[in-house]
């Protein structure tokens, strides 16, 4: 047991470097209005990974366990991510879009800045979540010392990140070091863990999410730059943006082999995946 839990403690170590070592840097190398004007953006980011993924990655945890023991557990490894990646990431492009909004509801005119904040750290908590689910090969094969290796290498990489993008770029800086070391983490737990106990996680489904997110907000920003962020063209384009986003995946096929082929038939499956049961009735 001493052996399985410890390496969650170095594991915590290099969270922590992730989680709050840029304030620190981001003093050194500027000021407390960019610290402050961070500090904000990021807490957003950081309260979309508490509400969003992180609820799911704790039960998930426990849940895999009992996944393994079922019928075909690495299809449904890969099935469950796929829903966890969508649903995430219309978490965020939720966010991304009306971040602008929130703040300007919530923050006093020198904050506003904290937008551009916003988006970078969000996806890079998605990279956090998307990390923490893959490693399930190594909680499966009990082989738990690479969470603490890959999680002290990412946190010294953190530092060597911080260093060259805070005194570069200031808070977008830090924000960019935070993407790019989340991304480093989720990319070799995924290879280790592959490793340990292949999945068949279909790529091309994982990418068509990321493209539509992209292309939903893309077209928000656009609007934003075009019709103005407060004007009502401009709400209206960027509420469609973001109701294109499950629209869109409805379209492409993404829930197919659930039985939903048509946008009548999405929430009659969500309301029986809500109860526990499958997205199409058997």
């Amino acid at each position: 047991m001493l052996l399985y839990g410890a390496p969650f403690v170095f594991s915590g170590l290099g969270h922590f470097v992730l989680n709050f070592a840029d304030r620190y840097f981001l003093n050194a190398f500027s000021n407390l209005t960019e610290v402050g004007i961070y500090a904000l953006g990021y807490k957003f980011g950081l309260t979309l990974n508490m509400l969003a993924s992180a609820p799911f990655l704790q039960m998930w945890d426990a849940q895999v366990f009992v996944v393994a023991k079922g019928p075909n557990p690495k299809a449904t490894y890969a099935r469950i991510f796929e829903y966890f990646a969508a649903l995430i990431l219309f978490a965020v492009l939720i966010l991304s879009v009306f971040i602008k909004d929130i703040l300007r509801a919530m923050a006093s005119p020198e904050y506003f800045a904290a937008w551009r904040i916003v988006p970078i750290v969000a996806m890079g908590y998605v990279f956090n979540g998307w990390g923490q689910y893959f490693r399930l090969g190594m909680l499966l094969t009990g082989r738990t010392r690479p969470i603490g290796v890959i999680m002290m290498g990412t946190g010294a990489v953190t530092v060597v990140l911080y260093v060259i993008l805070i005194r570069a770029f200031h808070g977008i800086g830090a924000a960019l070091a935070t993407f790019l070391s989340f991304g480093l983490m989720m990319v070799w737990t995924y290879a280790w863990s592959q490793r340990l106990y292949p999945v068949p996680f279909d790529h091309r489904r994982t990418a068509t999410v990321l493209v539509i997110a992209g292309s939903c907000y893309a077209i928000a920003w656009i609007a934003d730059r075009a019709s103005g962020a407060f004007t009502a063209p401009g709400y209206m384009i960027r509420i469609l943006a973001v109701a294109a986003y499950p629209v869109a995946l409805v379209l492409v096929g993404f829930f197919a082999d659930e039985g939903i082929h048509r946008l009548q038939d999405l929430p009659a499956g969500i309301r029986r995946f809500a109860r526990g049961g499958d997205l199409v009735e058997p």
